[in-house]
């Protein structure tokens, strides 16, 4: 790191929003990022994904149920976020339908920015952190890969855990949540204008996680 970078981290709060659709490997590369400039991290869509959990666990209507689920946003509990039971395919598709609601989105809409705010600083990944979220964050990063790859990484994270799917069932339900989201009215997913995209569909996690210090390295 340059020693002028380290000027820059010690006297600023540092933002850097990684978005990009699921398992493209934004989460990795988010958290290998935070904890490298030692910033808070957050996974925005596990926010998502523990709150269709919870609503779905009280057996409510997720496209019913808005207040309801809204209230839910309160008592959530933001260090259960990596749990594996809100990590599957159905959880992931649950979210994806609350993820359209507006209301559900501008009461997460706080306490999102509301995490970005503190004097540190942050590093946060989604799929609307740099449009939405933290429009005016430091360094915007875009994850990508083919769908094939995605599919590919996200079926062998799953092949061990004895379920019943396959690539193809992957694939599909991938291009279907990116569908979804692409074409909701609330935060559409969209890469920012400004954002740095990175295709890691040929490439290491070590290999982007270099692609983004030398970029920040550059300022």
């Amino acid at each position: 790191m340059t020693g002028k970078l380290n000027i820059f981290f010690m006297t600023n709060k540092l933002v850097i929003a990684i978005d990009g659709p699921s398992s493209s490997g934004k989460g990795t590369i988010a958290k290998l990022v935070a904890n490298h400039f030692d910033l808070p991290y957050l996974n925005t869509g596990a926010l998502y994904r523990k709150l269709a959990y919870d609503a779905l666990e009280l057996g409510l209507d997720l496209e019913k149920d808005e207040d309801k689920i809204i209230k839910l946003i309160l008592k959530m509990d933001l260090s259960d976020l990596e749990s594996e039971k809100i990590h599957n395919e159905e959880i992931g598709k649950s979210a994806s339908i609350i993820a359209k609601n507006q209301n559900i989105r501008s009461a997460l809409l706080y306490l999102q920015k509301n995490f970005a705010s503190n004097d540190k600083g942050a590093v946060m990944d989604g799929r609307d952190i740099g449009t939405v979220i933290c429009p005016d964050a430091d360094f915007k990063f875009f994850i990508t890969a083919s769908n094939k790859e995605r599919a590919k990484r996200r079926y062998l994270q799953l092949k061990d855990k004895n379920l019943d799917i396959t690539q193809e069932m992957i694939l599909k339900q991938l291009e279907e949540r990116d569908l979804r989201d692409k074409n909701r009215t609330a935060s559409p997913f969209v890469k920012a204008d400004d954002a740095v995209e990175i295709d890691t569909s040929d490439l290491t996690i070590n290999q982007v996680f270099a692609k983004i210090l030398s970029y920040i390295d550059k300022f």
